[in-house]
């Protein structure tokens, strides 16, 4: 979830709902609510809208769930060259359009910061979008992967908005997070 919205966000009409599921996965669903420490409409409301604001369109991409220290290791390995190389070609990537038009309802600058932030919060990534008093927009993503994606990151959503006539992007990262400065829309 976000560190720090810029709106404020209101909660979506409910639904009342009956659901027959096996024992098994109730007393998972039970034990997961506990761990997080919420009830359990609220943890089976949050894995439905995993599905809706993200698997669901995931899937045609075929993703795969990785450890975030096994994913560090594998971003570690690669020269920061091939890092961005890989940004750049995802980026151009005809599944990325299509997937940040599924995933946000329209291919524009808004869209790509919407898509980044649905991927934040499935990844379980903390991130902050802030506009200044001058329309300056700053999209930052706090992360445990390491500098090199933080690059990837910054280099993927560079480049499919600088195709969407956002220049200048500038951004900043470390070995934690990424920073995106967008200009005034």
């Amino acid at each position: 979830m976000s560190l720090l919205e810029s709106r404020v966000v209101k909660p979506d009409k409910t639904v009342n709902r009956s659901f027959r599921i096996s024992e098994k996965a109730y007393k998972a669903l039970e034990e997961g609510a506990a761990r997080g420490k919420v009830s359990l409409n609220t943890f089976v409301n949050q894995l439905f809208l995993d599905y809706a604001e993200f698997d669901r369109y995931a899937s045609k991409v075929h993703p795969l769930d990785l450890p975030s220290p096994l994913l560090k290791l594998i971003h570690d390995a690669v020269p920061e060259e091939k890092i961005m190389t890989v940004a750049k070609t995802w980026a151009n990537n005809v599944l990325t359009k299509q997937q940040i038009l599924e995933m946000s309802g329209s291919f524009s600058r808004e869209g790509v910061i919407q898509t980044m932030k649905k991927v934040a919060n499935h990844a379980r990534f903390e991130y902050s979008d802030v506009v200044d008093h001058r329309g300056k927009r700053t999209f930052t993503i706090i992360h445990p992967i390491g500098r090199n994606y933080s690059l990837f990151a910054a280099i993927f959503m560079k480049t499919v908005l600088d195709k969407l006539g956002s220049a200048p992007i500038n951004y900043e990262v470390s070995d934690e997070s990424v920073m995106i400065d967008l200009p005034n829309s």
